[in-house]
């Protein structure tokens, strides 16, 4: 199996620590945090990656080389930084060398992740897409993601936002943003909540993919696209087989120096 790991972006939020190394090469313990996402893959078994850049490019190539000194084979792919196609528009230039199940990843994530009961819940689910997602706790989650007992995706929300709703006591009413609220009742986003609004939590989009290659039909070629707010919805609505993997142990998306900080005293950095 191949993967993909997306490594272009600014990480603006963390300037100044940006401004000279790309995100993906900023350090927790002893690795960059592209190298814990390496090592994810490989202690699966899974040395085929395709590295897709943007920003200070030759930085992360001079620091990853071809991947032998990593145990695995690393490939190059680049995206214009003056015309960015979105998370999921950026990896159809790669759509040539999958023609089997592939994984895509995101470089600014540390996280704990049963990858091989991942990759078998994707083939017995006979899936076109796998989403890891993890529990969100507190408001303001970035999605949230309602499925079935078997996992089967049944609502993907991008954006949403937690309220109180009187009619649900016991509750915590999640509704999409105000864009997307059409048509939706406020009771189908309740959620259980425990002891305040703080402690709730959504199952959220924990941006780690298992793909087939039927996928790149839902992927404009050359045209911006998210996976969260294109590629998803599209595969609700044509009933494509769409499965959760639902596993909440470590996850940190490491985009703000506070999370930076808390990530570097977890275990990955030591």
């Amino acid at each position: 199996m191949k993967a993909i790991i997306v490594a272009g972006g600014r990480g603006e939020r963390l300037r100044p620590l940006t401004d000279k190394i790309p995100k993906p090469l900023i350090k927790i313990g002893n690795k960059s945090l592209i190298e814990h996402s390496i090592d994810l893959l490989k202690t699966n078994g899974i040395i085929d990656i395709t590295i897709l850049l943007c920003y200070l490019p030759e930085k992360i190539v001079e620091a990853l080389g071809d991947g032998k000194k990593l145990g695995v084979r690393i490939n190059y792919l680049y995206e214009d930084p003056k015309k960015p196609l979105g998370t999921a528009g950026n990896i159809y230039k790669a759509r040539e060398f999958l023609d089997r199940t592939f994984i895509v990843t995101y470089a600014d994530i540390i996280r704990q992740l049963d990858l091989k009961k991942m990759i078998k819940n994707h083939k017995k689910n006979k899936a076109i897409a796998t989403i890891h997602t993890y529990k969100r706790h507190g408001p303001n989650p970035k999605s949230m993601i309602m499925f079935d007992k078997n996992g089967c995706i049944e609502r993907f929300v991008e954006r949403p936002f937690l309220k109180l709703d009187a009619r649900f006591p016991d509750s915590v009413g999640l509704l999409p943003s105000p864009s997307r609220t059409a048509g939706l009742r406020t009771s189908q986003f309740a959620i259980k909540r425990t002891s305040s609004l703080t402690h709730s939590y959504v199952w959220a989009n924990g941006s780690f993919y298992i793909f087939e290659p039927e996928i790149f039909d839902y992927i404009p070629k050359n045209k911006p696209c998210d996976f969260a707010k294109d590629v998803f919805p599209s595969l609700l609505k044509n009933k494509k087989r769409l499965f959760a993997f639902p596993y909440s142990k470590f996850f940190i998306d490491v985009g703000t120096h506070e999370k930076l900080k808390k990530a570097r005293k977890t275990s990955f950095g030591v």
